[in-house]
């Protein structure tokens, strides 16, 4: 207890040297500075704050390794929500899907626009299987992640 977070090492950065680059993802034609990590992350931070998300909350992030994972890693941080990523290139069945989200009590579930198909119809038939399972909360979030810039 007492130590320094990573977003206290980010907003560390943020002060000392705002403009120096600190993320760069050639297959997202992305270039961020610390100040721009911390502003998009924060963004996230306050939409899933809106949303609802709290500390200690379980967020799955079904993401690569792309800006947006990054950002979601900061933002989840900065409300002390537990991300919990499931590697982008497994092949997961809706089925599937759920018992992840079941086993690690998600209180919402954060993809990629970068799914292959399988992973996209796992998505979109999520909810019908949520609503038939009485162990997953009807009211778990899904959130698409894109990136605004």
């Amino acid at each position: 207890a007492g130590g320094l977070t990573i977003c206290d090492l980010l907003d560390a950065r943020v002060q000392d040297t705002p403009h120096r680059e600190v993320l760069r993802v050639n297959h997202d034609d992305c270039r961020w500075s610390f100040a721009q990590l911390k502003e998009h992350s924060d963004a996230l931070a306050r939409g899933l704050s809106d949303l609802g998300f709290r500390q200690g909350d379980v967020l799955a992030a079904w993401m690569g390794n792309d800006t947006e994972n990054v950002c979601a890693l900061f933002a989840a941080a900065r409300l002390g929500v537990v991300l919990a990523p499931i590697n982008l290139d497994v092949t997961m069945s809706p089925e599937g899907l759920s018992d992840v989200i079941t086993s690690l009590q998600c209180r919402g579930v954060m993809y990629s626009n970068k799914l292959r198909a399988d992973g996209h119809a796992a998505v979109n038939k999520l909810f019908p299987l949520m609503r038939e399972q009485e162990e997953i909360k009807a009211e778990t979030i899904v959130i698409r992640a894109q990136r605004s810039i």
